[in-house]
């Protein structure tokens, strides 16, 4: 497993065992929390918050700052990535190396939920929330959320007009891009596309926690 994805795992964790955490959710959402637990299995949703009222919230949740290269936020081979043979086209050309056209392709407005949300509706996160924690000591040193309905509207904002090609990936908008999978030979599906979130749009995400 990579380190990356240790990482992630690790926080998972800890944003269901932290109090501070609770406690400043509870902050955001003005209600009595019950309990923070992971979702398992390969889901869009990687935490489900229990109010005392029986509510639920779905939370996708990213670690770290992405390092550059951005957070993982969808994997699936590309006969089944949401676009039309002409953009899966691009993507096998581009991505894959499978030919030289570059088609010009519309970039539609459903795809940035669909890669962010997917279909299962039980699993469809209803809150995104970015957290870091101190990698030694397991401290909290940042946490932030926000809706998903404002996570796709920023997000939409900035898409391109037409998806843009790269050398090796495709460009949604500034924030998005997809490229190989790759993972060396230990992976058993390198082929599949992979859509990377550079960063959350500025004014996306409440800021709960920052430490100075």
């Amino acid at each position: 497993m990579s380190e990356i994805a240790k990482t992630g795992n690790k926080a998972q964790v800890l944003m269901t065992t932290n109090p501070q955490v609770k406690a400043l959710l509870q902050e955001y959402f003005h209600i009595l929390i019950e309990s923070i637990v992971e979702l398992p299995g390969r889901k869009k949703t990687d935490l489900i918050i229990r109010f005392a009222d029986n509510s639920v919230s779905r939370c996708q949740l990213k670690h770290g700052k992405g390092d550059g290269r951005g957070h993982s936020v969808d994997r699936r081979c590309l006969l089944n990535f949401p676009l039309d043979d002409t953009g899966k086209e691009l993507l096998g050309n581009v991505c894959l190396k499978k030919g030289t056209n570059r088609p010009i392709v519309n970039n539609p407005l459903t795809l940035i939920p669909l890669i962010l949300l997917g279909v299962e509706e039980d699993a469809k996160p209803t809150h995104f929330i970015s957290a870091r924690f101190d990698p030694a000591t397991d401290e909290l040193l940042y946490l932030s959320i926000a809706t998903t309905e404002k996570v796709i509207e920023k997000l939409q904002e900035r898409i391109y007009p037409t998806i843009n090609p790269k050398r090796t990936c495709v460009h949604i908008s500034p924030d998005i891009y997809l490229q190989r999978k790759g993972g060396g030979k230990k992976d058993s599906r390198p082929d599949d596309i992979q859509t990377k979130l550079k960063s959350f749009p500025e004014g996306t995400m409440t800021v709960m926690y920052e430490k100075k």
